[in-house]
């Protein structure tokens, strides 16, 4: 077996397109308006994974949550 030293840096892009809810996947919490425009589609803020004082993943996303913090993933 070959033992891998070092890792070379790898892409990945996800395009959700059509029925993705950006922000219902990517969540402003600390955003009042987002609230205030989204009464009945909005994420509970007790379930929104923090990612930042600003930003946070919807539940479903909490396998990546941890590669965020890592800094192994990013939100472009």
């Amino acid at each position: 077996m070959t033992e891998i030293l070092s890792k070379d840096p790898v892409i990945v892009v996800v395009q959700l397109s059509g029925g993705n809810d950006y922000m219902n996947t990517v969540v402003p919490h600390s955003n009042s308006l987002y609230r205030d425009y989204r009464p009945t589609v909005n994420i509970n803020e007790t379930d929104v994974i923090e990612l930042t004082s600003e930003i946070g993943f919807h539940p479903a996303m909490a396998p990546l949550a941890d590669m965020y913090k890592e800094g192994n993933l990013a939100i472009i």
